[in-house]
Parts: structure tokens; sequence; C-alpha cells
């Protein structure tokens, strides 16, 4: 995701592979008029009246609602329709759905030409948004008070309140709209019981091997071990006893130690972001042949874009002992014609993730 010169912190497929770190931002740097990569908190929609149906934003093991999960700006600079680009993940919170190899998350990829219906073709000024922002979704649609998406349900009661569906209707009640309803019409906390926390996403290059940051390569190492030993702690006994093992001195599995031998190099990257090249599996378990990853609909091959890596549910209050939300790796994959969806069709194209745990 290298910088270009276009509106916000612009990313395009190069031949170096950059990393993603969380950092924290003002919450006004992080709306959709920014082209913002970050994780966590409502979705920056880019298409913003457009947005994909409740039907895609389910989980089909669970049927709960996605929660969203990160987003990466990456324009295209050679293909005009991508001059804005962005690769949404949403999650599914329930832990059973996270331990099963498919399912429980989604990656929509949405694009827009420089001349489009939705923003101008200069760059804002950044600063706060005072008022009501005409360049956010909720200008143009009814947007859900407690995930950001469609809200293509109303409360009965006052008629000013709007959700995905029943489910976030119910925390929201709880969470205070009980009292707000018919008095002022205002939604509760919802929000804060469903949304993962908040936070910008800067990119750096990979350095390479010689190019170290300011800590040794033993304190990166010690780093990285803190964290297995953490993941270790959090599997169920039957699991322990095999990571434990590839995770001892040159482990067993060849492919998790170059995983750890590479991540090394900058230990709280969170993403890596390498369009057409080729992710970091951290398990030589489950690695996808080429006809795994399925075609796009328009008949290109798909590619390889993007990874989130196991580091970032450190960042989201979701890597806790027992019962929680996992993975080793997301890899994403997404048409490598990036192509524009069929007339009619949703503007948030469904890509493929591929699952790989620890």
């Amino acid at each position: 995701m290298e910088a270009s010169g276009k509106q916000g912190g612009a990313a395009t497929g190069g031949q170096d592979i950059q990393l993603g770190f969380v950092e924290n931002a003002e919450a006004w740097k992080l709306i959709s008029r920014f082209f913002p990569t970050k994780v966590g908190g409502k979705p920056a929609w880019l298409d913003l009246k457009n947005l994909p149906p409740p039907e895609m934003m389910k989980c089909f093991h669970c049927d709960a609602p996605y929660a969203f999960l990160c987003q990466i700006y990456a324009p295209i600079e050679e293909k005009d329709s991508c001059f804005h680009r962005t690769i949404f993940l949403f999650i599914c919170k329930n832990p059973a759905c996270s331990q099963e190899d498919e399912g429980g998350i989604v990656a929509l990829r949405c694009q827009l030409p420089l001349d489009n219906e939705f923003y101008p073709d200069t760059p804002f000024e950044e600063r706060p948004v005072v008022g009501k922002d005409e360049y956010g979704a909720e200008h143009y649609m009814n947007i859900c008070a407690v995930c950001g998406c469609l809200g293509s349900k109303q409360c009965a009661g006052c008629k000013k309140v709007h959700y995905c569906g029943k489910a976030h209707q119910t925390i929201d009640w709880k969470m205070g709209h009980k009292q707000n309803c018919k008095e002022v019409g205002r939604p509760g906390d919802g929000s804060s019981k469903f949304l993962l926390p908040e936070a910008d996403v800067v990119i750096e290059e990979e350095p390479a091997d010689a190019k170290k940051r300011e800590k040794t390569d033993e304190e990166k190492m010690a780093d990285y071990a803190t964290l297995v030993k953490d993941k270790i702690e959090s599997l169920p006994d039957a699991d322990v006893g095999e990571l434990d093992k590839m995770a001892s001195s040159g482990g067993d599995d060849p492919v998790f130690t170059r995983f750890r031998k590479r991540v090394a190099r900058e230990p709280e990257q969170v993403v890596r972001y390498w369009r057409g090249g080729a992710p970091l599996w951290v398990s030589s378990r489950r690695v996808p042949a080429a006809a795994d990853v399925p075609a796009c609909r328009c008949g290109a091959a798909r590619q390889f874009e993007f990874q989130v890596l196991p580091q970032l549910l450190n960042h989201l209050d979701l890597d806790e002992t027992g019962d929680s939300v996992d993975w080793g790796t997301l890899a994403v994959y997404t048409c490598s014609d990036s192509c524009q969806p069929p007339a009619g069709e949703p503007a948030y194209a469904a890509e493929v993730v591929w699952k790989q745990q620890l």
C-alpha cells in the first residue's frame, strides 16, 4: 500500500510489502471523506448509498450480524474505475464461528472513479466536520444506530431510529433507547456494547532483515514469544501440546518458524499488504492450492491482496483467555481485474477470505 497523491492515506499495490500498525487517532479523521485505513468502530463506507443489503451482513453459521473489523484503502492507479477503492472486513463475534474453517467473516470490495456522485475531485481539508456530514452514508440512507450498516428496520415507537435488524434493536433498547424513545427519539448506547475499538492503521514499508527498528533482535523475538505464549494459554488443552511443540526451539513446522522470524522484524504489525504477492502463512496446515480460491464472477482469477495477523486481536479486546474470537491469519483474495459489479448488484462485491488457525 504505497502512499499516493490521491485523497486521504491512499495505498496502491506495489512490489514492496506494506505493513499496517495500529495507532490512535481522533475519530473525525476516520470518516468516509478522508478515505481511511482503519480498524474497529463503524465502517467508513465508500459508495455512500448502495450499501450491502442486510442478508450479506449476517453470519451464515449463527445468523448473527457481523461486526466491522477493518478496512484497507487501496486504489489502483492504472485503472480509472479504481481511483478510490476500499476492501472491508466484517466478522462474527461468536467465538464458535471463528473456529470454523469457513465463514464467520466476509470481505467486501468497493471502488469509484475520480468523477463520481459522492466526492469532489480535490482532497478535503483535514479538519473536524461540524453538523451533519453530507459525505457520510447517513446523508443518503437510513443507517443502523448500533453497527453503522444499512438500517432497513425502524423503531416502531419513535420512528426516528433505524436498525439493521431485531438483534441490534434489542441491544439498543436495553442500552438506553427505552428511555430515549418517545421523549427525544435518540438511540441508546448499543454501539458501545457491539463495536470493536476504533483506531487508525498507519502504513510503512516492510524493512529488510538488516533494517531493524529501535528494538534488538532479541527484544523482538521476546515480544513474539510472549504473543505465542498468550495464544497457547487461550487454546483448549487438546491444542496446547501441538502449538507448544511448534513454538519450541526451531519448531517442528518450518512454515510457522518462517512466520515467526519474518514477523519478528516488526512484531507490532497487524496487516501485511502485497497485492499479487503471497500470504505469510502461520502453519503448513490448510494452505490453499490455486484451485481452492474460486475465480471472480467476472471470470478473472482472484489474487492475494492482504492479510490480517493475530496481533490485531490484542488491540480489539478479543484475545482473551477462554472462549474468544481467534485466528492465525486471515488472507484476503480479490478479483485480479478489480471488476465493476454488474448493474443492479450491490456496489460492494464479496471477495474471498481464507482463514488459517494456529
